[in-house]
């Protein structure tokens, strides 16, 4: 909160300021400067300020505003034109009216960008269109994401005006629709709010939903759906291995979310696969090796082969052993750096110690900025792996790759 006196009337510009109090006796341009302070929008995070009146100074509000456009003052009495009126039309407006007005706006404007979206506009019709196709391979599948990117992008932050806007009305929507207009209004809001979720998490664009701020997640909360935001709140405080565990469980809700079984299964692997895409280079053959047994996965549940539960069983297992950097028994290779050697050097544990204790007598600090560093280690790499197969630059990559060890 910020107190002012008499000053930053004018020459003052922050955006986020919403909320405006009258204590005081203010006229004339400085009264017209006051509320100016307020009017600045702020993306969808602020779309109008509020002016809160303890002097009742209303009444001057339109005489100030006038005053203003033609430049009269208790000074300048006959005043010389500063502003053509038409510039000030709109600064002081109806809330209500303007609110509903930018509803429907809001609405009309996501009804376009889902225009194109094919009959009968289900769940699997909007993630085919927004996502990728549903019988897109892996690698299809990737390349749709990213194709697909910026119409997802442009849907969620009309979405989030939709909601923003709702949320100011929603306490006296009464006011400017009948009942039944108003249980509509609500569900097409509540439905798009959910269509946001699920696509969030069928491409992969956050797994968490740390996309909504904790402003935004308790205006959902509050007014677009109570069940569906305390997921969110939930989500964004856990792993995806527990959203995972959660359905096995029978306490979450994914599988709504996401529209049924097939759709939370394409969420998990692509999510899944959007994690294990981070491990192609801190441990090439772990990503390997998983990214096999995630399609086989996939493929089993797209043809039916095995039960939802089982293929929650076998997801959690997948997730559990990227998490861990793969299952080793050797109680001696007990970091994710000497796991990825492990498993990138035959699963031979004695020449990943060997490689580890090297790279660790040669490392220095800041040698990622420092060639000289960078030569003398990857020496002392070379020395160790003379007599293999194994390729010096393979190793480096997991070294620039696990800063947790080497920074």
């Amino acid at each position: 909160m910020l107190i002012v006196c008499d000053k930053l009337l004018t020459g003052f510009d922050a955006p986020s300021a919403t909320y405006l109090y009258l204590d005081k006796k203010v006229v004339e341009h400085n009264l017209f400067q006051a509320i100016c302070r307020v009017n600045r929008v702020n993306g969808v995070n602020k779309l109008f300020g509020y002016i809160i009146d303890y002097r009742k100074l209303f009444k001057f509000i339109e005489g100030a505003i006038a005053d203003y456009t033609t430049g009269k003052s208790e000074d300048n009495p006959e005043g010389e034109k500063q502003w053509d009126p038409a510039d000030m039309e709109g600064l002081m407006k109806e809330r209500l009216a303007a609110l509903k007005k930018d509803l429907e706006n809001a609405l009309e404007q996501i009804a376009l960008l889902t225009e194109e979206v094919a009959e009968p506009k289900d769940l699997e019709d909007y993630c085919n269109y927004f996502c990728y196709p549903s019988n897109a391979t892996e690698e299809e599948q990737e390349v749709w994401i990213e194709k697909n990117l910026q119409k997802r992008t442009i849907l969620y932050n009309s979405i989030k005006l939709l909601e923003r806007i709702y949320a100011d009305l929603a306490s006296e929507i009464d006011k400017v629709y009948t009942e039944d207009e108003a249980k509509a209004v609500y569900k097409r809001v509540h439905d798009y709010e959910q269509l946001r979720t699920a696509l969030m998490l069928r491409s992969g664009d956050t797994v968490d939903l740390k996309m909504y701020d904790a402003e935004m997640r308790s205006l959902i909360d509050r007014y677009v759906s109570a069940d569906s935001s305390e997921t969110i709140d939930d989500l964004s405080q856990m792993s995806f291995l527990d959203i995972i565990k959660r359905e096995i469980d029978g306490t979450g809700d994914m599988k709504k979310r996401c529209g049924g079984e097939r759709g939370c299964a394409e969420a998990m692997i692509h999510n899944t696969r959007h994690y294990l895409n981070r491990s192609k280079t801190s441990n090439a053959n772990l990503y390997k090796r998983l990214s096999v047994r995630l399609q086989k996965l996939l493929e089993e549940m797209r043809q039916e082969k095995i039960e939802y539960a089982e293929f929650l069983q076998k997801i959690k297992e997948i997730n559990e052993e990227l998490l861990n950097g793969g299952i080793i028994s050797d109680p001696r290779i007990n970091t994710m750096a000497k796991k990825a050697l492990f498993d990138n050097l035959g699963e031979d544990a004695d020449l990943a110690l060997s490689v580890y204790d090297a790279i660790n007598v040669s490392y220095a600090q800041g040698f990622r900025q420092n060639p000289a560093f960078q030569v003398r280690m990857k020496k002392a790499i070379r020395s160790k792996l003379k007599d293999t197969e194994y390729s010096v630059d393979d190793i480096w990559n997991i070294v620039i790759s696990h800063r947790e060890e080497w920074i």
